[in-house]
């Protein structure tokens, strides 16, 4: 199985660590694709312990897609949701009609 690299966000600080995780083909090469349009995929454990992952822009500032849910064996189901779902089309036209509206 192909092995994505993400960044996590640990507490309590928020400190950044990159972390890897092994991932079926098609979600592997989604992965990449979402990464080389510079959106960031993320992970976090939540003060509840639970995990959070998301999708976000730093140009549009705000995460575009999230899946949470219990840390443990739930975690790559949902991360695989999580990619599943994120309309990259959809959110390249919404960066690019921002970005136009700046200049």
């Amino acid at each position: 199985m192909p092995i994505v690299t993400i960044n996590q966000y640990l507490l309590p600080d928020g400190r950044v660590k990159r972390i890897q995780i092994d991932m079926e083909d098609e979600i592997a090469k989604k992965v990449e694709e979402i990464q080389s349009h510079e959106f960031e995929i993320a992970a976090e454990v939540l003060n509840t312990g639970e995990v959070s992952m998301t999708v976000s822009c730093s140009i549009l500032g705000e995460d575009l897609e999230i899946e949470i849910c219990p840390n443990g064996p739930p975690v790559p189901i949902a991360f695989k949701r999580l990619i599943e779902k994120f309309n990259l089309n959809k959110h390249l036209k919404r960066r690019e009609e921002i970005q136009d509206e700046d200049q």
